[in-house]
């Protein structure tokens, strides 16, 4: 899971500080054509996971039992949480929401399904509609193979980005779709 996420980060260290205000997310819920809905609206950036937990009114479940805190990247410490998400058209989700020092840092969505392109064509064509056309894209060719595209928002001091991909996994052909997005403040 961590593959986009660190396409992600590279984006956003572009966007970091040492500052650390709660933002609100800059995303719309993403909707399916079935109805289907990926909970993100109104959620703020460096809420707590109790925050998330009331705002989704959903259960996220216990942080990932590592032992030791995890210090990945260049500040605080890093808690994730893992479980059952949402469908996306008819798709099922695994979630993965990351907490920096207490605070929300990053949203995941992965949709493991045979049916990649359909589910990728229409999560793609709905971020075109929101967003416009991506502002980068990546061909993958390490872990997993495939094509990522992604988008940045800012909006006053804060940074958001928005990476959608559609992945292969080279070891066992797994194929997946996944949606993620992370903030940072802007660097002044």
């Amino acid at each position: 899971m961590k593959r986009g996420f660190l396409t992600l980060c590279v984006l956003l260290v572009l966007m970091s500080s040492c500052r650390e205000n709660p933002r609100e997310l800059i995303l719309e819920g993403l909707v399916a054509e079935n109805g289907d809905y990926l909970p993100m609206e109104g959620l703020t950036w460096g809420a707590s996971a109790d925050e998330v937990e009331k705002h989704l009114g959903i259960s996220i479940g216990k942080p990932l039992d590592r032992g030791d805190p995890i210090e990945p990247r260049t500040r605080g410490i890093l808690t994730i949480y893992r479980g059952d998400g949402p469908s996306y058209n008819g798709k099922a989700s695994r979630f993965e929401y990351e907490f920096r020092d207490g605070g929300l840092e990053s949203v995941m969505y992965r949709f493991p399904t045979d049916e990649t392109d359909e589910l990728f064509d229409s999560m793609f064509g709905r971020l075109k509609e929101l967003y416009g056309e991506p502002h980068d894209h990546a061909e993958m060719n390490y872990i997993y193979t495939g094509d990522a595209y992604s988008w940045r928002q800012i909006r006053g001091d804060y940074g958001t980005g928005i990476l959608i991909q559609k992945e292969k996994r080279i070891s066992d052909g797994e194929e997946s779709v996944s949606f993620m997005t992370a903030a940072a403040p802007i660097l002044q």
